[in-house]
């Protein structure tokens, strides 16, 4: 015989020598042996399954539980098991519609006799809302810890992140020392206190800065606040993959700390290993090396650093093997927008494992505040709704369409417009109640522009070119045809120079024997698939000015724009863009820069050698695809940008190809010096060797 008891909890009494009952009873969900006794969940389906498996005659409740028994029929239990919250009740269409249409995210256990509820005080607070509930013992600490944070966050943190840009800098308790190689703006201590004080909640916070504002500053910040203080041990940062190694360089200049950058993840092949093989860079050498060619790699177990850099895509691909990390940093991200996307997914899953969690984007909202769904339900989900359909209704005015699918028709949902008060007095307050925002207007004390290198390896075949021609002063180019191999020939060093800088653009242009006419021979657009990436990174944030030396390079940028962000009937985003070179008279110049400063354009195409009579500092990022060896044409070209009238701090990407003459030019011109293909010419054999 079986008997149940009840004196605050169920608790059930057996004979322990038969073991055929212990057997039995460790079998069904809710039931636990605590070193005296058997306690059973204060649940009746939990009390129905003992009742199936042993039988009506053999199970006897006592007065007080058989009391506490009719006492739950309308009752419902919550109960924590370390992730999820588990809601038992029954299984009608009612509870079954409520838990998938007003929460969502949950799903039915029926071994359990429960419902499983995502991990967020959301939507804890709605099933609250709907049920009367008994609480067990993990639930209520559960929710206790809930109820410290959020009371924390609006009673303290919310107020002081409300008035803190108006509050003097010797005010804001920073207590702590900055490391880096320059001294923090005034807004970047703010977004720094901000962060690092939400962060110890266990709370997301995201920045929002446009470019040139400096979001990475503040962040590497708060990473070495978090580290030195022992509140967090090892920090992910997630970045597209172009900015992996400029994010690096982000840890050398603004703090004591270096950062491990994912080098490779790929199929480990080595004898007895499996899965994949993760290599890093060591922070035994500074970034600028591994642009020069310093390649040793580390393997996963030999890292040196509590922080690691890597791309959204591996996350997509491998978040499991980052699951044991305290902290991540999201930069771009807005990258995150597509609720559908394989690295939304993949950064949602690894965010169930990690709750410190610090974001950086120019803005979330490139197309629609729908936009802010996705990047929320990662960055903080205790925020809206985890049901993307009741974020939507809340937000928007919709309709309903019929489609033809050509299989059929069906009915879908559309945006007709957005409820403007909901988003002023609702959504605004969610948003900044876990963000800070700065706009380059509020940054007057911005005067330096930002500048970022984005190095990227070239193609084998680009390489291999590139090495002879240096090394040998002939390369074989073309293919076995009629006329056998073309060779390009190199008769001095100035002749290498020439080669060298087209080579690294992915080109080269030889003269025509007969014809003495350039004949243009393509390599690889690596540089311009870059270009695409950076500004699919930037979309939506800024306008920008892409600079450029040869027309054959501009026509590969004409052509990838066209393909990437061509104009459709359905979509009112479309990129579109305008040219500025040495065809334009002063007129057309004017113009152009005109349109492109009213909104008309979102890129400048501009030849590096037109750099005077025309203004465009509505932009504020320019990239740089090639350069000129004169420090004078640069400052020129970039003052189109950061001149008077701009409207705040501006930043500069120089993409440039690993281990090139690129990078030797690179360095005079941030350090403000001019160079000649002939000082180029001289110095060859120190540079030939990268």
């Amino acid at each position: 015989m079986i008997t149940i008891d009840y004196d605050g909890e169920f608790k059930l009494s057996l004979k322990k020598e038969v073991p055929e009952y212990v057997s039995k009873l460790d079998h069904i969900e809710g039931v636990e042996f605590n070193g005296n006794n058997w306690t059973i969940l204060k649940n009746k389906a939990v009390i129905r399954n003992i009742i199936k498996e042993f039988g009506q005659n053999n199970v006897k409740p006592t007065d007080a539980a058989y009391q506490k028994l009719t006492d739950l029929k309308d009752s419902v239990l919550l109960d924590y098991d370390g992730s999820v919250f588990e809601v038992y009740t029954h299984f009608g269409e009612k509870n079954r519609r409520f838990f998938k249409y007003h929460i969502g995210k949950c799903y039915k256990r029926t071994s359990k006799g429960c419902w499983s509820v995502p991990d967020n005080y959301w939507s804890i607070y709605q099933v609250m809302k709907k049920f009367d509930l008994d609480y067990s013992k993990a639930a209520k600490e559960r929710l206790s810890e809930y109820e410290e944070k959020i009371g924390k966050i609006h009673n303290d943190l919310v107020p002081k992140l409300n008035t803190i840009k108006e509050v003097d800098i010797e005010r804001v308790p920073i207590d702590f020392e900055f490391n880096g190689q320059f001294e923090l703006y005034e807004h970047q201590k703010k977004m720094f206190y901000a962060a690092k004080e939400f962060l110890q909640l266990g709370s997301g916070f995201a920045f929002f800065a446009e470019p040139g504002v400096g979001k990475s500053a503040p962040a590497v910040n708060v990473v070495e606040y978090m580290i030195k203080n022992n509140l967090v041990k090892k920090v992910l940062v997630v970045t597209p993959a172009s900015l992996k190694f400029n994010m690096a360089e982000q840890f050398e200049i603004h703090s004591s700390l270096r950062a491990n950058v994912l080098w490779d993840y790929k199929k480990d092949q080595r004898k007895g290993k499996s899965g994949r093989r993760f290599r890093w860079t060591t922070t035994k050498v500074p970034i600028e090396d591994y642009y020069e060619g310093f390649n040793k790699k580390i393997e996963h177990d030999e890292l040196d650093s509590p922080i690691q850099i890597v791309n959204y895509k591996c996350i997509a691909k491998e978040w499991k093997h980052f699951k044991d990390y305290d902290m991540w940093v999201a930069d771009e991200f807005h990258y995150l927008k597509r609720r559908s996307s394989n690295r939304s997914k993949g950064m949602k899953k690894l965010s169930q494992y990690i709750d410190k969690r610090l974001a950086l984007t120019a803005t979330p909202i490139t197309r629609d505040p729908l936009d802010l769904f996705s990047q929320f339900e990662i960055l903080e989900p205790d925020l809206f709704p985890n049901r993307y359909q009741n974020f939507r209704d809340k937000i928007a005015n919709t309709f309903e369409m019929e489609v033809d699918t050509g299989g059929g028709k069906r009915t879908i949902t559309q945006v007709s417009s957005f409820k403007e008060d909901v988003l002023e007095n609702w959504l605004n307050k969610k948003v900044y109640s876990r963000a800070l925002r700065y706009t380059s207007e509020e940054c007057l004390d911005l005067m330096e522009p930002e500048r970022h290198r984005i190095v990227v390896d070239m193609p084998s075949n680009v390489e291999k070119f590139y090495k002879e021609l240096v090394s040998n002063r002939v390369a074989e180019i073309g293919s076995m045809g009629e006329d056998g191999y073309k060779y390009l020939d190199a008769a001095n060093a100035l002749v290498v120079v020439t080669y060298a800088r087209q080579i690294a653009q992915g080109f080269i242009n030889i003269k025509d024997d007969e014809t003495e006419e350039d004949e243009y021979h393509l390599l690889s657009d690596f540089k311009v698939k870059e270009m695409i990436k950076l500004l699919k990174v930037l979309e939506g944030n800024t306008q920008v000015i892409i600079w450029y030396r040869h027309k054959f390079l501009l026509e590969q940028m004409k052509k990838a724009l066209e393909k990437e962000f061509k104009r459709k009937s359905s979509d009112l985003y479309g990129k579109s863009y305008t040219v500025i070179n040495g065809d334009c008279n002063d007129i057309e110049k004017a113009s152009r820069a005109k349109h492109f400063r009213d909104g008309e354009y979102d890129y400048i195409l501009a030849s590096i050698d037109v750099t005077e009579g025309w203004q465009g500092q509505t932009a504020n990022v320019g990239i740089w695809l090639e350069n000129h060896f004169t420090f004078d044409k640069r400052k020129q070209a970039e003052g189109r940008i950061y001149r008077e009238g701009q409207r705040g701090s501006s930043i500069f990407y120089d993409i440039v190809a690993k281990e090139s003459i690129d990078l030797r030019i690179l360095k005079s011109i941030y350090k403000g010096e001019s160079l000649s293909e002939k000082v180029l010419a001289d110095t060859i054999d120190e540079w030939a060797d990268f």
